[in-house]
């Protein structure tokens, strides 16, 4: 579980933007921390989104696979931003894989404690889609 002083991270994630303080914490307790080495898949294209992630520290590409095996880099992310928010809302699979391109260190957000959390506190929600 992640500590209040963390909880800036999950401020900067867009989707959160509107949230107050208080909200933020609420949420931010929930995290939990995650690390990945370099070069570990984070996850793949069409696996099930169900999670949100802010990176601490490090950085994560994001890419696709093309017909004939090449890599296609989409975006790389670093320190301060979030992937994967999409996963919260709607748990569609992952339309492409992650990568961390080194040591990352994130705070992760399961899509069923954000669930709960709404069912706890609509204003949540609400302030989110305004």
């Amino acid at each position: 579980m992640a500590t209040e002083n963390e909880a800036i991270y999950l401020k900067q994630v867009p989707l959160f933007a509107g949230l107050a303080d208080e909200d933020i914490r609420g949420l931010m307790s929930l995290a939990k921390r995650r690390t990945f080495r370099n070069g570990e898949v984070i996850f793949h294209r069409e696996d099930p989104g169900q999670v949100l992630y802010v990176i601490k520290e490090g950085k994560v590409k994001i890419c696709l696979v093309s017909p004939d095996g090449q890599e296609i880099s989409l975006v790389v992310f670093g320190k301060g931003e979030c992937f994967g928010e999409f996963a919260l809302l709607d748990g569609l699979p992952r339309s492409a894989d992650a990568v961390a391109l080194e040591k990352v260190e994130c705070y992760t957000l399961q899509r069923s404690d954000f669930h709960n959390a709404i069912m706890k506190n609509p204003k949540i929600a609400i302030q989110i889609i305004e």
